[in-house]
């Protein structure tokens, strides 16, 4: 991005921020929808981050077990810094936080990517964990997938119809220690 992209009244009023986007992708590959999840706290930034995500970003299916096309939804965050300044550190990206009694002695990092088939009715139907985006630890991912099958339902992704449909969705888990109280 460039200082051509910045939106110039937020260049003018020296705005900046960082946007979480959900994007839901076809079983075509294309960007079925463009929603801003967490704002940058401008109007103008969030408007311009789906229209920028529109006008550039490409996309291919995901695809089940059996290799059919599956539409997708994840979250990204897109960061508008000003021109000459420095770009803020962000913390990781967790969408659900999960206490432990301990870390386990084989854990690399303490956030573990989902990755889940949910049905039409908005219920998940199974979950992993890929090798590059696990814990390092199979019990806390293991624990990651049960906690989001038992206590997550989403809003069905729709098809160009409107009818819903099964779908992928890529999220990340944090892992923290229950401290006592």
């Amino acid at each position: 991005m460039t200082q051509d992209n910045y939106p110039a009244l937020a260049l003018r009023l020296h705005h900046q921020g960082v946007a979480t986007v959900e994007l839901t992708v076809d079983t075509q590959g294309q960007l079925a929808n463009c929603r801003i999840a967490i704002s940058t706290g401008w109007q103008e930034l969030d408007d311009a981050t789906c229209a920028m995500i529109r006008a550039r970003a490409r996309y291919a299916p995901a695809r089940d077990d059996a290799g059919q096309p599956l539409a997708y939804v994840y979250r990204l965050r897109f960061r508008w810094v000003l021109p000459g300044s420095q770009p803020p550190t962000l913390p990781p990206d967790t969408e659900l936080d999960l206490n432990v009694a301990a870390f386990p002695k084989d854990m690399v990092r303490p956030i573990a990517g989902l990755t889940f088939i949910v049905a039409p009715d908005g219920k998940i139907e199974s979950c992993s964990v890929p090798e590059r985006q696990s814990s390092g630890s199979p019990a806390l991912d293991k624990a990651g997938c049960a906690a989001m099958s038992k206590s997550e339902t989403f809003q069905p992704a729709l098809d160009g119809d409107g009818r819903p449909m099964r779908f992928m969705r890529v999220q990340q888990v944090g892992f923290t220690i229950d401290r006592p109280k």
